[in-house]
This record gives C-alpha cells, structure tokens and sequence, in this order.
C-alpha cells in the first residue's frame, strides 16, 4: 500500500505541474488532489523535494525496466524517451525551471548513462578501450545526449523530430569513428 500512496502523490505532482510552477504548490494542495490528507504526504515523504526525488527516481526505474521488457537497443531507448519527453514537456519545463540546475544534470544523468552503456556494448566488441577510456567516451556521449536534452528544453520543445534522428545517426557515426581509431578497432 505504501508504493501505491507515494505513486500517487506522485501522480498528484506531476498533475499540478502540468497546471503551474513547483513554487506555487503547497503539500496541502499536493495532498488534496491525491486524496490523502497532509499527515499521509508527510507519513512518506519529510517535503515536496524529498516526493521530486522520489518521483523521478521512480520514472527513471519504470523507463528502464520498459526498455528492458521491450527488449530495446539504444536507439529504440532514445526514440522512447523522446516520446516521453514530448509527453510530459510542460511537467519537465516546470520541473526544470524549479529546481537547482545541478539537481537536474543529476536527474537527466541518471536516465542518460544507462542508454550510453547500452550503445558502448551493443554490437561494439571491437571497442577494446580500457576503463579509462571507457569512462571517457561514456562522459564524451552522455554530456552529447544531456546537451541535446537541454536544447530541447530552452527551445520549449520546439525541436524538429528530423534533427533528433540526425542525433542518432551522428552519435553511431561518432561511436563507429572512436572504434576505428582504438587499437581493438585497427586489428
């Protein structure tokens, strides 16, 4: 029963800030539209930034369990959370424009490396880098993806779903360029 209360304070959440910004919502108001009173918002989480982390820590386990119940490759993750992110635009820009900037590098980090160890080890074993290489093209293709993230985020979400597939293909293009010039990629 707890997963289901907090999961719908979550619900509540993300349906007010698809209405106004995070700094106008109060935990009363929070509680009301979830059908719960105040002393049940405060049984589960100690305030609203402790239900955000929650929140999107959550969506984050539900995106990657889906991607692994569909069996999905990186592109097929990307293409996803495209779809989730045109869905939910107004909860991210209000999300977005609440919060600490480095609480949501934080948060776009957690959805994006996931993906990036998927296209690093997908089809790519002649990608004989070591760790420190690894780390390095990891850093190189989540800052890419995270870049893009925040693009599409300052141009109110404005961007050309063409250009997002020109993404994919440059960021294969690149990941194929990085093997070619490793030592596993020369043999």
């Amino acid at each position: 029963m707890t997963d289901f209360t907090k999961t719908t304070l979550a619900m509540a959440l993300e349906d007010l800030l698809r209405k106004k910004p995070l700094s106008e919502l109060t935990v009363t108001e929070i509680a009301e539209r979830a059908g719960v009173n105040r002393q049940t918002f405060y049984y589960h989480f100690r305030n609203i930034d402790d239900l955000i982390k929650w929140t999107v820590e959550n969506d984050i386990r539900l995106f990657r369990d889906e991607c692994e119940n569909r069996k999905l490759d990186w592109k097929g993750r990307l293409l996803l959370l495209a779809e989730v992110m045109n869905r939910s635009r107004k909860v991210i820009v209000n999300f977005y424009n609440s919060v600490s900037s480095c609480s949501f590098r934080r948060y776009v980090n957690m959805m994006v490396c996931p993906m990036v160890d998927v296209l690093m080890n997908e089809n790519r074993p002649s990608l004989s880098a070591s760790e420190e290489e690894r780390r390095a093209i990891s850093i190189f293709f989540s800052n890419l993806f995270s870049g893009y993230f925040f693009s599409w985020l300052e141009e109110d979400g404005k961007q050309d779903g063409k250009l997002f597939l020109k993404l994919i293909d440059y960021i294969e293009a690149s990941l194929d360029a990085i093997i070619a010039t490793s030592d596993g990629g020369k043999s």
